[in-house]
């Protein structure tokens, strides 16, 4: 692949995260009164109660999507097409500029995702608020 197809490639991905991140934030954020009426919230959660195996399905794996497609764009091994192809400079200055937020998406990919670290457990970790 040339640099135009990695970049055509890697558009899309960045779509497709944003679109799985909208779901997860969609499913969370219905049960919150922070952002929607008190109402509101209690009709979601009696909903989603009712659906507890949709609901808590589609917002893991919307969450698992959004942090995989995210990530995959950072890959560094010479095996995978990522953004170091396109521009190595440009995509290390990206990742040190947003070091704490990559850092914490990694961390729950590597440990929790791809992965199921058994030292460590699930408790230390907690998805950012939205």
């Amino acid at each position: 692949m040339n640099k135009k197809d990695i970049t055509d490639y890697f558009r899309s991905n960045i779509f497709e995260s944003l679109a799985a991140y909208t779901g997860w934030k969609i499913i969370k954020s219905s049960k919150s009164n922070g952002i929607v009426s008190r109402e509101m919230a209690e009709r979601y959660v009696e909903i989603q109660k009712d659906y507890p195996n949709f609901f808590d399905l589609a917002e893991q794996a919307f969450l698992i999507q959004f942090v995989m497609l995210s990530l995959h764009s950072f890959d560094s091994d010479t095996r995978s097409h990522s953004l170091y192809k396109v521009d190595e400079q440009k995509t290390k200055i990206f990742i040190q500029q947003n070091k704490n937020v990559l850092d914490r998406l990694f961390d729950l990919r590597n440990n929790l995702f791809a992965h199921k670290d058994a030292t460590l457990g699930t408790s230390r970790y907690t998805i950012p608020s939205i």
